[in-house]
């Protein structure tokens, strides 16, 4: 049976225990918040380099490039989890899903180029025997994402040069609650055919005819690049957005978990108490009938 004092211990380590939880629940809030704004943000930008593109190709300009196939055998993939734990199965979802949408391809080990952003998912992907090209760390907040999109699109270039990869995918788990994520897949390379259809069948949306000066493959190119800039900041500001989710659903479950301790040592400790005051009462009262039957 445990003392009072123990009891005591283990309640006030149990409540800065709980003290903690709160604030990490805080911060991953916060930061949940702060990720769906940015990716919020991306909406007037995205408008603005289809704004572009369409102009481009209402001066005759047309997409060129090798045939896509129904599916290829190299494959370039990037993938997002997360560096820090606490985060129930957030990573082991990602290559989960990822194992299981390769299998569906021709291509084997040899033909892949991987780069994993966040080593605890490194780590689940190598216990499936993933081979790992290169391992990059997750931005601390959001202002290091932009950063790391463009490094990430000096990654996808040199892919391109070095491997001649026509197929690049991207793997990360995507919000769909205020503490739900689902793993899925984008597409990164090629461009689908059906964007330019689409976007070839816009009007303008006003009367004033588009007029650039730069060349029009450089403009073409250039605006492209930004169209995989917008495409792998959405990925990572949402991946980021649903590591938080997940930490923040794991607080919610760990504090309850030590709220109901709490209340079991505290029903447990009041138990103890009661139970010490009683033995000494009794002990009064023996020792008070003792000395009145000496006399």
């Amino acid at each position: 049976m445990e003392s009072i004092e123990a009891l005591k211990r283990k309640i006030s380590s149990a409540k800065e225990l709980q003290s903690v939880v709160k604030t990490m629940k805080a911060l991953a809030a916060v930061s949940i918040r702060q990720f769906e704004q940015a990716v919020e943000s991306l909406g007037d930008y995205y408008r603005a380099v289809e704004l572009g593109l369409l102009a481009v190709m209402m001066s005759g300009w047309q997409k060129s490039g090798a045939e896509e196939s129904d599916e290829s055998r190299h494959i370039g993939a990037i993938l997002f989890g997360s560096d820090q734990g606490m985060c129930g199965q957030f990573n082991e979802e990602v290559a989960k899903f990822a194992s299981a949408e390769f299998s569906k391809t021709r291509s084997g080990e040899s033909d892949r180029r991987l780069i994993v952003v966040g080593a605890r998912l490194a780590a689940s992907l190598e216990s499936r025997n993933f081979v790992i090209g290169e391992l990059l760390d997750n931005p601390s907040s959001i202002a290091g994402v932009t950063d790391l999109v463009t490094e990430l699109l000096m990654r996808v270039h040199a892919w391109q040069v070095d491997y001649d990869l026509e197929t690049i995918i991207l793997f990360h788990n995507r919000p769909t609650g205020s503490v739900t994520y689902e793993p899925t897949a984008t597409v990164l390379l090629p461009i689908d055919r059906m964007f330019f259809t689409e976007l070839g069948r816009k009007k303008w949306p006003n009367r004033s005819l588009p007029m650039f000066t730069i060349e029009r493959e450089k403009l073409a190119s250039s605006l492209i690049s930004q169209y995989f800039f917008i495409s792998l900041f959405r990925t990572l500001a949402e991946s980021l957005a649903a590591e938080n989710a997940s930490r923040l659903a794991s607080m919610q479950a760990a504090q309850r978990n030590i709220e109901d301790r709490i209340k079991e040592l505290t029903t447990f400790y009041n138990q103890q108490r009661q139970l010490t005051i009683t033995s000494e009462l009794l002990d009064i009262v023996s020792g008070f009938e003792a000395l009145a039957g000496g006399r």
